[in-house]
């Protein structure tokens, strides 16, 4: 995900909101002025407070909004994409991000790209950028196994085979392009 945003953020310029930027990790991507907002501020790295549902912003205050990792959490989705459409200028561009097969970690719902789709219809262009495939869910769980297991000796005698299965990754990217098995999705709307 981290390599496609890094391509897609070349052309993030202008006034841009960063929501759910807990560490602000990705606002020196970015050629503008950066606005990052989470529900748990962090004064050391510029985050203000912010709510998904309630954003303190002007209608039509950003030329992009960017939130990475973060609807898999939120309760009420619409009210969410309603919220960052209002504070999108027109013609700017929403760049989002969210996982689709993954391990479950606090998360509430996962989205299909159908879902995705209806959630953003009010957009008029939505483009998506597949992340991972079958192969790389397979590993993704099989590490996710290995880390778990009780006893440290073994997770190092998995850890041997696993790395050289890491191996094909790359050659996987270029050979599995089964939209249906993907880790999740990048996607960029323009209003």
């Amino acid at each position: 995900m981290e390599d496609q945003l890094k391509r897609i953020a070349v052309k993030f310029e202008g006034k841009i909101l960063d929501i759910g930027a807990k560490d602000a990790r990705y606002a020196n991507l970015f050629k503008g002025k950066v606005i990052s907002v989470d529900v748990i501020p962090n004064p050391a790295k510029k985050v203000q407070k912010g709510d998904n549902y309630n954003l303190n912003f002007p209608l039509n205050s950003f030329d992009r909004v960017l939130s990475t990792e973060v609807f898999q959490y939120l309760e009420d989705p619409k009210k969410a994409i309603s919220e960052i459409y209002r504070v999108l200028k027109k013609d700017g561009v929403l760049l989002l991000s969210a996982p689709l097969v993954y391990r479950v970690h606090q998360d509430l719902v996962r989205y299909t790209e159908d879902y995705w789709k209806k959630l953003l219809r009010d957009f008029k262009k939505v483009e998506f950028f597949y992340i991972g495939n079958f192969y790389t869910i397979i590993l993704d769980l099989i590490r996710e196994k290995i880390v778990k297991l009780p006893i440290a000796i073994f997770r190092y005698f998995f850890y041997l085979p696993f790395f050289f299965l890491t191996l094909i990754i790359p050659l996987s990217q270029k050979f599995s392009k089964d939209r249906n098995f993907v880790s999740g999705y990048l996607i960029r709307a323009s209003k």
